[in-house]
């Protein structure tokens, strides 16, 4: 239901963060080395902090993921046991902080499909997660690689929410820029095109896909992937045997506004996705969660569209949300 834009206005906290990350304090091997990592650390460390951050910002809840682990952890191996720790870890966070919180759980590797497997029965059916987290690539395959056909069929029997963070890639351009400032953002691209051009998004169509950072680049290369289309299922693609359905199937995604709701990204969002589908998100707590909410404020949107992103698109896909304070 459309409602207020601001805090004040609603009496509280209301905004639903989909992209919040967190990591087991167990797991923090490596020492803080930077102002920022110092920052970060001390919240995951006593979640309180955490709390009050999101009360600052204004967020009601706050869904739970493990970020690209090769950016301050080159040594960290998301395996089967390091999955377990980190959605027990929060888990617990949720338990005690009712309403606060959300878990998309950590996995092992697709190319482990039974650890896989068995972390997602574990996270969905004992602990009660409201979806799941994938990487873009694994060790260089992408999503759509015919590999990991039994982890998104299982994913599709669910109706997972399925959270896509980017990794980082294999072959990295030669700059001195760092992974995040465009590396990720293409490769978020690259994974949902391995997608579509293998068909996946067709044969599983019950996965609720949100892909990180407003899609990356993909709203801008979106209509040339459509024109260009992909072979029929089975076919050599020759003339006449190209299927065309890019745009459509791109609709279906959900995306969220992390480091994406400056008004020419979220202009283009809009013009790809379904309105319904942008989902509010802030990398938190590594980026400043102003830097999504003073976009959207700068984005000629109504304060319908707003409460939307902000709110009611999560509870439409996440009813059992609904109950956050609002």
């Amino acid at each position: 239901m459309p409602g207020p834009t601001s805090c004040a206005a609603c009496g509280g906290p209301h905004r639903i963060n989909v992209h919040y990350h967190c990591l087991p304090p167990v797991a923090l091997g490596a020492a803080a080395t930077t102002e920022l990592q110092r920052r970060v650390f001390a919240m995951w460390m006593d979640p309180s902090r955490m709390v009050d951050e999101l009360n600052n910002e204004g967020v009601a809840t706050a869904m739970l993921s493990f970020s690209t682990p090769q950016q301050w952890f080159p040594d960290l191996k998301p395996d089967r046991r390091f999955s377990r720790l980190c959605n027990d870890h929060c888990t617990v966070l949720k338990q005690d902080h009712p309403g606060r919180f959300g878990v998309f759980a950590t996995l092992p590797p697709p190319t482990d499909p039974d650890g896989t497997l068995a972390e997602i029965a574990y996270a969905l059916d004992t602990l009660g997660a409201e979806g799941v987290t994938l990487m873009t690539n694994y060790e260089g395959r992408y999503l759509g690689d015919p590999a990991f056909a039994p982890v998104l069929e299982e994913l599709d029997r669910r109706g997972a929410i399925v959270f896509v963070h980017p990794a980082e890639p294999v072959c990295l351009m030669q700059t001195d820029a760092p992974s995040p400032y465009a590396e990720w953002p293409f490769d978020t691209a690259r994974t949902i095109m391995s997608l579509w051009i293998s068909d996946a998004l067709s044969r599983w169509p019950n996965i609720r896909f949100i892909f990180s950072h407003g899609g990356g680049g993909l709203p801008m290369v979106a209509g040339r992937i459509d024109n260009f289309g992909r072979p029929e299922p089975g076919t050599s693609g020759g003339e006449g045997s190209m299927r065309h359905d890019a745009l459509t199937l791109f609709r279906r995604l959900y995306f969220d506004t992390a480091n994406a709701a400056n008004p020419p990204a979220l202009a283009a969002l809009r013009a790809m996705a379904d309105p319904g589908h942008i989902l509010f998100g802030t990398d938190g707590p590594y980026m400043p969660a102003e830097w999504s909410i003073d976009g959207l404020a700068q984005s000629n949107l109504t304060p319908d569209e707003i409460w939307a992103i902000e709110r009611g698109n999560a509870e439409t896909l996440m009813p059992q949300l609904a109950t956050a304070e609002a």
